[in-house]
Formats: structure tokens, sequence, C-alpha cells
């Protein structure tokens, strides 16, 4: 299934993508989602000794999955909803960069040794035998690192690879270990099976599956669909950092979702670009359309053939380019980071990065949005919103009035108190003023005013919530017998104020004015 995924995927992403070197794989994320459901209607079936039914429902499972994601996709691009991954804050994105750079690396010291990475299991890598299967393989990650950093020449990546291999094997020879005893010992990828199963969704597939259970999982397929989409959108906009390119997004959740819709028919699983191997593409200077194609091509042989060429690449190689790959987001993110980014927005980035290894990608990402979204507001509410303060002695409208009337101003002038406001109000930020003018109330200044006038000319918005702050102020200015009045206001602003008790109903014109001079 994940063959056929990979065969379709490669075909029209290399063909028609406008990311020429971009390489679609089915998602790790949810194909492990799905495989919850998948047992949950494998427990559910074998209990009822229903077995020729178990395969046509989990089928028809990843069919309806892939199909919904398809069409999802397809939905995002057209409507062209991709724009908003643009308002996701550019720390975030470093967080997701880093965080797929730790898992890529701790991938591939599980590729080196085939123990998975756990509390329990740490204790076992610095077993001598297993030291010996991941330490060449991160030397070898560490040097193509310092290498490629150092001259910045695409052949490095290649020539590295090729090297190792044949390094490899010259070790093996001079030791006299046979492939067998290699491929025994899991120091290749291969032997792979001679031959794969694979078939189509047909009319009978769907027939006798057991749309029962597959309806009481409906909740997984939409977890599927909503975290592909997130990852789509994440990892096309960090493919655009990594290879410096702007991407049609839009174009390429129409194309992906097409892909999938395409893939579900032949059972295939959601997929979409996968952010490593674009990335490794990138850093070998690959150019044209050749990598995918090149994976169609394997992926038909295995289909309807077999990999046998492949299974005698080392494990140590393979693992190596994916620690070269996580080590080189961690440098970029984590290391020089720090040095690049302002002390709160790099600890945005190593906080997510904890949450993703710790907690997964959806939650990981999820709590650094919030914590980006807290440092935003509190960053935005320490922006000065009065613009300026002005009292009526000193400033008067542009209105030619008599000597009697500009005595009478001259006078009462003082009880005038004037802010210009500038900006986007919110409840940050209007507690920043409901607080300055706490302060100013304290002040020989304060002592004869009676009206307060809030100039809205520069404000460009009032969000709902800095409400509760202006009719906190309201009510204190009341306790003073102080007046709030308003000018400039848009029809949108008024309506908010009247709304949340600010402005009295029908009495406008009493509290707002058109500008300053009226």
């Amino acid at each position: 299934i994940g063959i056929f995924s990979c065969l379709i995927f490669g075909l029209l992403g290399s063909l028609l993508s406008n990311f020429e070197t971009a390489i679609w794989i089915p998602g790790p994320n949810p194909a492990a989602i799905i495989a919850i459901p998948i047992s949950t209607i494998a427990v559910s079936i074998l209990s009822s000794n229903q077995l020729d039914n178990l395969l046509p429902t989990v089928l028809s499972l990843i069919f309806i999955t892939s199909l919904l994601s398809g069409v999802t996709f397809f939905a995002l691009g057209y409507f062209q909803l991709s724009r908003l991954v643009r308002f996701i804050p550019y720390t975030v994105v470093g967080g997701f960069i880093a965080g797929t750079g730790c898992l890529i690396a701790g991938g591939g010291l599980v590729t080196s040794t085939g123990i998975d990475i756990t509390f329990a299991t740490l204790p076992n890598y610095f077993d001598h035998k297993t030291l010996l299967r991941w330490v060449p393989s991160f030397l070898l990650a560490v040097s193509i690192l310092v290498l490629s950093r150092r001259y910045k020449k695409p052949l490095i990546l290649p020539v590295s690879i090729i090297a190792s291999v044949l390094l490899f094997y010259i070790l093996a020879q001079i030791l006299q270990i046979p492939i067998d005893v290699l491929e025994k010992d899991k120091w290749l990828m291969g032997p792979f099976p001679s031959s794969i199963s694979w078939t189509t969704i047909s009319s009978n597939t769907l027939f006798n599956a057991e749309w029962k259970l597959i309806i009481e999982n409906m909740l997984s397929i939409i977890a599927v669909v909503m975290i592909s989409s997130i990852a789509i959108l994440f990892n096309s906009t960090t493919i655009e950092i990594n290879a410096n390119k702007t991407i049609n997004i839009n174009k390429e959740l129409m194309l992906t979702g097409t892909a999938n819709i395409a893939s579900s028919f032949g059972g295939g699983l959601v997929g979409y670009h996968s952010l490593s191997l674009c990335t490794f593409n990138a850093k070998m200077g690959t150019k044209g359309r050749f990598p995918g194609i090149i994976l169609s091509i394997c992926c038909a042989i295995a289909l309807f053939g077999n990999m046998d060429l492949l299974g005698y690449f080392p494990r140590a190689v393979i693992g190596a380019v994916l620690l070269y790959l996580g080590l080189s987001f961690i440098i970029d993110w984590v290391v020089d980071g720090y040095k690049k980014l302002p002390k709160s927005d790099y600890f945005i980035v190593i906080f997510i990065v904890l949450c993703i290894i710790q907690l997964g990608f959806l939650k990981g990402i999820g709590i650094g949005l919030i914590a980006a979204v807290f440092f935003f507001c509190f960053r935005y509410s320490q922006i000065t919103v009065i613009k300026q303060e002005l009292f009526g002695t000193y400033h008067r409208s542009s209105r030619e009035r008599s000597g009697e009337e500009n005595a009478c101003l001259e006078e009462n002038g003082d009880q005038l108190y004037i802010a210009r406001l500038q900006g986007f109000i919110f409840f940050g930020s209007a507690n920043k003023i409901l607080t300055h003018i706490q302060s100013m109330m304290e002040t020989q200044q304060f002592a004869n005013i009676k009206y307060l006038l809030f100039d809205f000319t520069l404000v460009n918005g009032l969000d709902s919530s800095s409400i509760l702050s202006i009719k906190k102020l309201e009510t204190l200015l009341n306790t003073k017998n102080i007046q709030l009045t308003f000018s400039n206001l848009t029809d949108d602003d008024k309506d908010k104020l009247i709304e949340g008790g600010c402005i009295p109903a029908h009495k406008e014109n009493t509290f707002v004015f058109e500008d300053r001079d009226h």
C-alpha cells in the first residue's frame, strides 16, 4: 500500500509540482493515527470470527481516509486558504523545523541500530556492540555537516555517501564478512520480501466492509485530515525557507489533493511533501524532476518486481544521512538561532522543540502557537498606544472665534484632556491606557479635568476584548465626575462601544463627535 502511494505521489509530484525537486511520500503521522482504528477494528472483527471482512474493512477505512484527505487538500488550495499559514509566527516555523530535525536525527539512530529511542532503551545505546553501529554514522554525519557548512559544495553529500558505501564493503572484505552474515546481523537494509501482495479498491471490497466499525472511528479519520492539512502547510513553508524559493502553496495543495484521491482508489495512504527528502535534494544541489521520477521507478520495481539491489545498502550510511539532515536543522535553529534570534523568540523555539519531542507534532505546534501568541500580545501591549496627549488650554480647534470666546476657552481649557490613540486596541493595550490614565489622575494636571476625549483618528481597529478595560476606565472617571467622550470613531468601533455600555444608547451625539474640531 505504501509503495503504491509513493508510486502515485512520485509520478504526479515530479511531473506537475511547481517545486521541481519535491518528493512526496505517505505521511508518518497520518499512518500512525490510522493504525489505531485499524487495530480496534481488527480486535472487533477477530472477536466475532468474521475474518473474511477484516481486509475489506481495513482497506475501506484507508480508502475513505485518503479520499477525504485528498478532497480537503484540494478544497484548501482551490479556495486559496493556504494564505492562513502566512500568519504563523516565524518562531513557530523555526521550532517546527528544529523539532523535525530532532525526530529525523532520532530516526537516523534507530536506522543504524535497530533500537527505538526511549528512556528504557537508552542504556542499550552505550553497549559496545551498539556503539559500533551508531558512532560511525554519527561521525560521518558530523563530517558531512562540517564540510558542507564550510565549503558549500553540492557534491560533498553524494561523494560522501558513495565513498562511505565503498569503505563499508572494503572493511567487510578485509574482515572477511560475507553478505549473508551482514544481512543476518542487520548491517544492510535488505533482504526485502521477494513478492509484495497489493490489491486495488473494488466494489466487492466496499460491499464486504463493516461500515459500522468505520463510522465508529470517524473521529480518527477527521484527526488524520486535520493533522495532514497542518503538516502540508508547515512542510511547504519550511521547504520554501530551506530551498530559498517561493512555492505556490495553493497549487501544491490542489496537486496533493489530486494525488491522494488517485492513490485512495488503490488503497494508498495519505501523503504529502517529505520535508527530509526535499531538504536532502536541496542540499545535494539536485535540479530538475529526476528525484521524483527515480523514486517512482524504484517503487514500480518494488511493486511489480523486487528490490534486491537496494537491499545491499548499508544501514549505517542511511542512518548517517538522516543524522546529517536532522543535525543541520538543529544547528540552523538551536545553535545559530541563539545568536540570531531575540532571547524571547529563541525560548519559544526551544520550548516547541521540547514539546514536539515529548508530546508529538500536533501538541507541540499547538502549544508553541499559544506561547507565540502570548508573547506577541505581551510585546504589542508594550507599544505606546497614546500617540499624543493634549490639554484644552493649549489645543484649540481650527474654527475662528471671538475674543470673548477665546477668553472663555483660556479660562476653562484645563477641563479638557485629549488622548490621540494609535494602532490596534486590544485587551493588552487597552489595559495600558487604563493604567496610564489612572496614574495621570493622581497628578496636579488632572485636578480640574471634567472631559476626557479619545481621538480615534489613527486607530486601526478595536477588539471586543478591550471593551472591558474601557468600561472600567469610564467607571473610574465617573467617580471623579469626568465624562468620557470619543471622536473619529468608525461605525464598527462605535457599535462595539455602545454594545459594551461605554456609550449610552441613543445618546451618541453627547458622547461621540465627528472629529476634534466638532
